[in-house]
C-alpha cells in the first residue's frame, strides 16, 4: 500500500487512459504465449517495464509525517488486514451461505464468494453503511437506465418491486446482467417517497457528471444488478455471519 502522492498511477495525462497500456500488454502476453518457457524472469521484466513506462516505477518507500515505510509497513501501520475483507454475492445455481468460484471473466482467480439470498445481500449493504463501513460493488452499468449523467441507476418501470432470486438468476444466466464495473458505495439515501438508495462513487471523476463523479443506485438496480459486493467481515451482521460460518 501506498500514498496517492507516491505513487499517483500516471506520469503524463492528468485523467487515467489504460488503452495504450492494455495494449502493449496484450501485446507482450501473445508473445509470451507462443514460447515454451513463457513466464520467465526476463519476460515478466519486460510486462514490468511496461508497467513502468506507463503508470510510472513503483516506490520502495513511502513517505509520511511519521516517517518513511515499504509498502507493507505502510499497510500495518494502518492496520488493513486484506484478509479481514470478504466477496458476498447472490445466485442460486450454488448452495446459500456456502462459498464457491463465481462464474464471470472478472474472476479469472478462481477467488471464492460467499453465497447469500438477496434479501440478506442488502440487508448486509444497509448494516454496513449504517455502521460506519462502505461497500465495493461490483455490477452492471450497461443497462439503459444506468445514467451516471443524471446521477442514478434505476430499473424499468415494468421491472420496479418485482425482483426475485429467480429474476436475478435469469439475467445471471442470459446474460443480461453482466460484470461491468466497481464503484464504491459510501452512504444510503431516500427519495420523496421513502425509497431506499445507495449513495455511490465512481470512478469517472469528479467532473464526469453534475454531482461531483457520485450517483443513486436504486434498491432495485442493487436487488437485479449487483454481481458481487466486498465488505469488512465486521460490516457483516452476525446473525449473517453465523450462517456463513465466518
Amino acid at each position: 500500500m501506498v500514498t496517492d502522492d507516491a505513487f499517483p498511477g500516471k506520469k503524463v495525462e492528468d485523467r487515467f487512459s489504460h488503452r495504450a497500456l492494455a495494449k502493449e500488454m496484450r501485446d507482450e502476453v501473445e508473445k509470451m504465449n507462443t514460447k515454451k518457457d513463457a513466464f520467465n524472469v526476463r519476460n515478466i521484466k519486460k510486462l514490468e517495464s511496461v508497467l513502468d513506462e506507463h503508470l510510472g516505477k513503483l516506490p520502495k518507500k513511502v513517505k509520511t509525517t511519521d516517517g518513511k515505510f515499504t509498502p507493507l509497513e505502510f499497510r500495518d501501520k494502518l492496520n488493513i488486514h486484506p484478509d479481514e475483507f470478504v466477496e458476498l454475492t447472490s445466485y442460486s445455481h450454488h448452495p446459500f451461505y456456502k462459498p464457491f468460484v463465481l462464474e464471470v471473466p472478472d474472476n479469472w482467480s478462481h477467488d471464492l464468494y460467499y453465497n447469500l439470498p438477496i434479501d440478506e445481500l442488502v440487508d448486509v449493504m444497509v448494516y454496513a453503511l449504517e455502521n460506519d463501513f462502505t461497500v465495493c460493488w461490483d455490477g452492471d452499468t450497461s443497462e439503459k437506465t444506468f445514467s451516471h449523467k443524471n446521477g442514478i441507476a434505476d430499473l424499468p418501470e415494468k421491472q420496479k418491486g418485482k425482483v426475485t432470486q429467480n429474476l436475478r438468476q435469469e439475467t445471471f444466466y442470459d446474460r443480461t446482467t453482466t460484470d461491468d464495473h466497481l464503484m464504491h458505495v459510501v452512504g444510503l439515501s431516500e427519495d420523496e417517497n421513502g425509497q431506499l438508495g445507495f449513495y455511490t462513487k465512481n470512478s469517472w471523476g469528479a467532473d464526469s457528471n453534475d454531482f461531483g463523479g457520485y450517483l443513486i443506485l436504486t434498491e432495485d438496480y442493487v436487488r437485479l444488478k449487483t454481481v458481487a459486493i466486498m465488505v469488512h467481515k465486521d460490516a457483516i451482521p452476525e446473525r449473517i455471519k453465523q450462517k456463513l460460518d465466518l
